[in-house]
């Protein structure tokens, strides 16, 4: 695992700061990830063809139609 530069230990621009914390995070979860068997890729920019895999991968139930319905709603845009 990584650790993430704290910004009042060295005078790291806003910008690195906020890279290096994306690196560590990715990192930490490819880490945890390394040696589990039920694991999938799931991008954001296709989340509702994802998510039927997934839905499928956890033997999912419920309404489905209304799940992946939510994939369409922004928050803080």
């Amino acid at each position: 695992s990584e650790s993430i530069i704290l910004p009042k230990q060295f005078n790291y621009e806003r910008l690195d700061i906020c890279i290096d914390y994306c690196n560590t995070v990715n990192a930490n979860i490819e880490l945890f990830l390394k040696n589990k068997s039920h694991k999938m890729e799931f991008n954001l920019e296709n989340a509702q063809e994802n998510f039927g895999t997934f839905w499928r991968l956890i033997s999912a139930t419920g309404n489905y139609a209304m799940a992946v319905k939510e994939w369409e709603k922004k928050y803080n845009a």
